[in-house]
């Protein structure tokens, strides 16, 4: 059966925040210079930061929540939800912190062009590859701007990946190259790996996200 055709509107893509913890509702995207209407109130992809149990995401025409959950609670997942969580324990203040870099190298990942392009469906795809939906974010800083780092990348292994890797304008398509050797070679077993990379980031090295789903 094939999948049905989805037809994006003129704002694409659009990103809402909640976050219970300081109680604020955010939502940024992009609109045309020539038709620039407000899009508040509907969103692509929502984030939910540190939600009680029992909420459950608006009907806003999102395709995927995702939960930021600072401990791995038994949150029960609606279809097209996904509970994210870091690979190592963090306290309030960091899980915070945590949290809103995340969304924001997400929605850079999404909005700002790339050297390597993707869109959010490339996500939305990945999502849907993850059987568990209970999925991990690790950010690594590399040491050395021309190495790959292998020691961080060896901490975490993926059934499920979409990476982005944030750079300066110094980026090459062989760092580039080199990363998604490692990350092959490093999880043989992903069944769906994407690698963005943008050379805009403002830092003197680079990052990197790995969003997806751990093997057990």
């Amino acid at each position: 059966m094939s999948t049905p055709e989805i037809k994006h509107s003129m704002y694409w893509p659009r990103l809402s925040v909640m976050d219970f913890v300081t109680l604020k509702e955010s939502m940024q995207t992009s609109f045309s210079a020539e038709y620039p209407v407000s899009a508040l109130g509907l969103s692509d992809l929502n984030f939910v930061i540190n939600a009680p149990l029992d909420y459950r995401p608006p009907a806003n025409g999102a395709l995927a929540t995702l939960y930021f959950d600072q401990t791995d609670r038994a949150r029960v997942l609606p279809e097209n939800t996904y509970q994210v969580r870091c690979p190592h324990t963090l306290n309030a203040c960091e899980f915070i912190s945590w949290s809103e870099q995340a969304i924001d190298m997400i929605r850079v990942a999404l909005m700002h062009n790339g050297v390597v392009g993707i869109d959010l469906m490339d996500l939305v795809n990945s999502l849907r590859n993850s059987a568990s939906r209970k999925l991990v974010i690790h950010i690594i800083t590399y040491e050395d701007p021309l190495e790959v780092p292998w020691k961080a990348l060896q901490q975490c292994r993926f059934k499920t990946l979409f990476a982005s890797l944030f750079a300066g304008p110094d980026l090459s398509l062989r760092s580039y190259s080199a990363l998604g050797c490692a990350l092959e070679e490093l999880n043989p077993n992903v069944d769906d790996l994407k690698l963005a990379a943008t050379a805009s980031h403002k830092n003197a090295l680079p990052v990197l996200m790995l969003l997806g789903e751990l093997e057990i």
